[in-house]
C-alpha cells in the first residue's frame, strides 16, 4: 500500500493523541464506580473489537449490494394502530406541539427565573435537544410532526393569501441557489453550540425565551423568503439534525397518495442508501460530533488545566471556552479531511478527496449518536424528571394543576456503573455499525472488494482513535484508575 496512507494516518494519530493520556477522577454522580479492571484494558478491548469487526465485515461483505431491497412492514395496516395515521390524530399532535412551544416562551418570559422552577430550560435542553434526538434516532423522525415553526407557518401562508387575494404568493420569491447548501444551518449550529456550552445565561429562562424568539424570527423569515421546504431542508438546524439522526431509525414515514405510511425497517439502512448532498452537510455532521465531544471534554482534568493556565494570562472564561469550541470543530474537520485524503489515495485515486468526504460522512452518524447516547443518558433520565412537577407548575407560581408539583427527582434512577457500561456498549456498537456502513458505501462506490477494504483502513484508524478518546472522556466523571 502507498506509504502516503500510513504517513497521513500517523499525522492523524499524533494530532489526536493528546486526548488520551491523563488519570481519571470521579464526580457528577454522587458515587464512585471503581472499574474492576484498569481503564486501559477497557480502552484496548474496545479498540480490539472495532478492529475485529473491520476484519469480519471485510471478509464476509459481498460486492454489488442491492441497497434498495430491504424488508419493511407498514404498521398503519394493523387495524388498532391505523388511528395514529389519521389526519385528526396528526393535527392534534401538531396543535399540542404548538401550544407547548407557546407555553415554553411564556414560562421563560414571565415565570420564576430559577431554572429548576421554570419549564423553559428543561423543555429546551433536556426534552427538546436530548430527548427528541434520541427519539429521532431510535424510533423515527417525530420532528416532522412536532416542529413548531413548521406547524405554525400556516399563519403566514393565510396572511399571504389574504394580502394577495389568491394572486402571486410573496412566499418563496427568492431563489435558494445550490451554492448556499446547508451553510446557514452550519452557522446556526455553531451559535447553538456556543449558547449551550459557553453562554453564561444558557440556563436562564428569560434569556432562553428571548433566544427562542430570535431563532423563530430567523426561521420564519427564511421560510418566507426562500419557501418553507427549502429552508427546512437547508437552514432549520433541528429539522436537518433530527432528520439525519432519523436515517438510523427503524422506521420511515411518507405519504402514498392520501394515505400516511409508517414502515418498520432494518435500523441504519437509510445511512447506506443516501449520500451527503454537499460539503456543507459534511461540515454540519462533523460540527455536531465535535461539539458533543467538546461538551464532554470540558469536564476533564486536561481542560481544567488548560483553562487554569490560560486564565492567569487572559482572565476571560467566555473567550477561552469560545476558542476551545471553535478549535475542536476545526480539529475535527481537518482530521476528517486528512482521513478522506488517505481514503482517496488508498482507492487508487478512483475517488477524489472531495468525493470521499461526501461519500463517507454518513458513516459517522452512528458514532455521533452513540456518543450522544453515552454522554447525555444520565442527564435525560435524571434531569428529565423535572417535567413531572413542571407540568403542574410550568411558570413556578406554586400551581399544582395535575397533582404532581411535589414530585422529587430520583437521582438513583441511574448509577455510575450502569452509565459506564452503557457508554462502553453504545460507543463500541456505534463504531461497529459505522465500520459496516463505510464498507458498504466503499464497495458500492468502488466495485472492487479489495480496493474498497483497502480504502477503509484510514477510516478504521480514525474510529479506533475516537473509540479510545470518547470512552476516556466519558470515564472522567465516574471512575478512578487503580
Amino acid at each position: 500500500m502507498d506509504i502516503r496512507i500510513y504517513r497521513s494516518s500517523l499525522i492523524i494519530i499524533l494530532a489526536s493523541i493528546f486526548l488520551i493520556g491523563e488519570p481519571v477522577y470521579a464526580h457528577g454522580f454522587g458515587e464512585r464506580y471503581d472499574l474492576p479492571v484498569p481503564l486501559g484494558l477497557y480502552l484496548g478491548g474496545a479498540a480490539a473489537v472495532v478492529i475485529y469487526s473491520f476484519i469480519v465485515i471485510g471478509l464476509f461483505l459481498k460486492t454489488n449490494i442491492n441497497l434498495n431491497q430491504y424488508p419493511s412492514v407498514n404498521i398503519f395496516k394493523i387495524p388498532f394502530l391505523a388511528i395514529f395515521g389519521k389526519k385528526t390524530f396528526i393535527n392534534l399532535i401538531k396543535l399540542s406541539s404548538s401550544m407547548i412551544f407557546l407555553l415554553v416562551i411564556i414560562s421563560g418570559l414571565l415565570g420564576d427565573q430559577e431554572p429548576n422552577n421554570n419549564l423553559a430550560p428543561t423543555m429546551i435542553w433536556v426534552i427538546g435537544w436530548v430527548g427528541i434526538a434520541y427519539t429521532s434516532a431510535l424510533v423515527g423522525n417525530i420532528w416532522l410532526l412536532i416542529n413548531p415553526w413548521n406547524n405554525t407557518f400556516w399563519i403566514f401562508q393565510a396572511l399571504d393569501n389574504t394580502l394577495n387575494k389568491g394572486k402571486i404568493s410573496l412566499i418563496g420569491r427568492l431563489k435558494y441557489t445550490e451554492s448556499y447548501g446547508m451553510w446557514p444551518a452550519v452557522l446556526l449550529l455553531v451559535i447553538f453550540a456556543w449558547v449551550e456550552l459557553v453562554y453564561v445565561n444558557s440556563s436562564s429562562p428569560f434569556h432562553l425565551a428571548i433566544l427562542l424568539l430570535i431563532y423563530s424570527i430567523i426561521t420564519w423569515t427564511g421560510m418566507i423568503l426562500f419557501g418553507k421546504e427549502r429552508w427546512l431542508e437547508n437552514g432549520e438546524i433541528f429539522s436537518i439534525i433530527f432528520g439525519i439522526l432519523a436515517k438510523f431509525a427503524p422506521s420511515e414515514a411518507y405519504r402514498r397518495g392520501k394515505d400516511l405510511v409508517l414502515n418498520l425497517r432494518p435500523p441504519a439502512v437509510e445511512l447506506t442508501l443516501t449520500e451527503s448532498k454537499s460539503l456543507s452537510e459534511m461540515t454540519l455532521i462533523i460540527t455536531l460530533l465535535a461539539t458533543i465531544t467538546f461538551d464532554g471534554f470540558m469536564a476533564t482534568p486536561i481542560w481544567a488545566n488548560i483553562t487554569d493556565t490560560i486564565y492567569e494570562a487572559l482572565p476571560n472564561m467566555t473567550l477561552i471556552s469560545t476558542v476551545g469550541l471553535l478549535s475542536s470543530i476545526a480539529l475535527f474537520i481537518i482530521t476528517y479531511i486528512a482521513v478522506c485524503k488517505s481514503i482517496a489515495i488508498a482507492s487508487n485515486n478512483l475517488l477524489t478527496t472531495r468525493n470521499a468526504c461526501i461519500s463517507f460522512i454518513h458513516s459517522l452518524v452512528p458514532i455521533s449518536l452513540a456518543y450522544h447516547l453515552a454522554h447525555f443518558l444520565s442527564y435525560l433520565l435524571i434531569q428529565g424528571q423535572l417535567v413531572i412537577p413542571l407540568s403542574s407548575d410550568p411558570l413556578g407560581f406554586g400551581w399544582d394543576l395535575f397533582g404532581s408539583a411535589d414530585y422529587k427527582l430520583n437521582i438513583a434512577i441511574i448509577g455510575a456503573r450502569f452509565a459506564w457500561i452503557t457508554a462502553v456498549i453504545s460507543i463500541v456498537v456505534g463504531h461497529i455499525i459505522a465500520v459496516y456502513i463505510g464498507h458498504v458505501v466503499a464497495i458500492n462506490k468502488l466495485g472492487n472488494r479489495k480496493t474498497a477494504i483497502q480504502s477503509q483502513i484510514p477510516m478504521l484508524g480514525l474510529m479506533i482513535i475516537y473509540t479510545i478518546t470518547s470512552l476516556w472522556i466519558l470515564a472522567q466523571p465516574i471512575t478512578e484508575i487503580h
